[in-house]
């Protein structure tokens, strides 16, 4: 069980904004040379039109964090709500028709994990079944109990946990979306 502080993360500048990389597997993966198994970005947006990078060969997640997320998908527009969670080749045209932060896991295509969001009200059980684990909200902290550890975690913080097996309890003070990567 790891914290994955929100000031550590890996920021850089593409062309409408800005990207946060959350997390990488393997943690010596060359995001240029696309050699991960897994990726886990938040990104800024601030063009009115921007179009995707071309990931051919991997799987996309996004889900708006801040704002509608208007897309236009080979041609079809969908719009996503905060914390829709949408899943699209990597291979295929997308372009973003909104301003926008959001939330990104790109996975190769021979690789099994997922994204969902949940809402969180009050304490939530989440049994863990030998997969690693990223729990994560923009919007609030998260209290967490797991094996007899209780902590905190702070809102853009992420809970990694890496093949535990078990049952976690999140809850928080308010109500909030959280992110939970499944890999």
């Amino acid at each position: 069980m790891k914290i994955l502080k929100w000031n550590d993360v890996e920021v850089s500048e593409w062309a409408g904004g800005k990207s946060y990389r959350i997390y990488i597997n393997p943690e010596s993966s060359n995001v240029v040379k696309r050699d991960f198994d897994l990726m886990l970005t938040s990104a800024t947006c601030e063009l009115d039109e921007g179009v995707f990078s071309d990931y051919t060969g991997f799987t996309r997640y996004i889900s708006p964090i801040d704002n509608d997320l208007l897309l236009r998908v080979q041609g079809e527009e969908i719009l996503l709500k905060p914390n829709m969670v949408y899943r699209f080749s990597g291979a295929i045209d997308v372009v973003s028709l909104t301003k926008v932060v959001d939330y990104n896991l790109i996975i190769r295509d021979d690789y099994e994990a997922s994204l969902i969001s949940i809402s969180l009200v009050n304490d939530r059980n989440i049994n863990l079944e030998h997969k690693n684990y990223i729990i994560q909200s923009f919007e609030g902290d998260i209290n967490f109990k797991f094996n007899g550890q209780e902590g905190v975690l702070n809102s853009k913080d992420a809970l990694l946990l890496d093949d535990k097996r078990g049952e976690i309890t999140i809850s928080s003070d308010e109500a909030i979306s959280v992110f939970i990567t499944e890999f």
